[in-house]
Formats: structure tokens, sequence, C-alpha cells
């Protein structure tokens, strides 16, 4: 009985939430990180590219965690062309997101650049 219980609950996990494997490959990831930041809204859409019109990969949500690859020129918004690559350390999602929606930034190695690795170059 508990068992399906148990189950039951892990199908209606939230849209969205990590699993035990993401969250350890993500834990792994962010020792390679160049930096952290903060989600400032909900809803954050997490691009392919640096750009307005790029395929959303996930969302970002106030509060949450992010670590930082780098950093680039995109689409211009608001006046600032500067879009961050992350990583959503709730979700795994990866991928850029614009200054504006972003607080907390902070470099841990301000020299790590866009790689191919990273989906860009500097």
């Amino acid at each position: 009985m508990v068992a399906v219980l148990v189950a039951a609950a892990c199908a209606f996990a939230a849209p969205g939430a990590a699993s035990a494997d993401q969250r350890t490959s993500v834990a792994a990831a962010s020792a390679r990180a160049n930096g952290t930041a903060v989600f400032d809204a909900d809803g954050v859409r997490i691009r392919e590219t640096p750009r307005l019109n790029g395929h959303v990969n996930g969302y970002g949500n106030n509060g949450q965690g992010a670590d930082v690859w780098c950093a680039r020129d995109g689409d211009v918004v608001n006046g600032v062309a500067t879009w961050y690559r992350l990583t959503n350390r709730e979700t795994g999602v990866t991928g850029w997101v614009h200054y504006d929606l972003l607080r907390e930034v902070f470099w841990t190695n301000p020299t790590g650049g866009c790689g191919s690795r990273e989906g860009g170059t500097a």
C-alpha cells in the first residue's frame, strides 16, 4: 500500500521538479561554473540562443539559483544587450537569460568565456 502511494506521489510531482539524477548532475556541474545568479521573476524563459525569438528550453522562477557559464551580447532589451548562459540549479535546464531577469550575479571565474561547449563564442 505504501509503495503504491509513493509511486502515485511521484507520478504527480510538480512540473519542472528536478529528479534525484538531475540534482546530482546539476551539483557536479556547479563545481565548474564561472559564476552564480538568482532568477528575479517567475516564468523567466531560458532560451536556446541569446535572442528573444530563441527556442525556450525551460523556465526559471523568482529565487531559484543558477550557475552562470558565460556572458555575451544578444538581442537588446531595455537598452542592454547582455545575456547569460546558465543552468537552473533546481531544474537542470541550460540556456540563455537576459541581464534584466537576474539578480545577484557573481563571477567566480570572470575570464571564463563562451566556448563551443557553452553554445557560442565570446
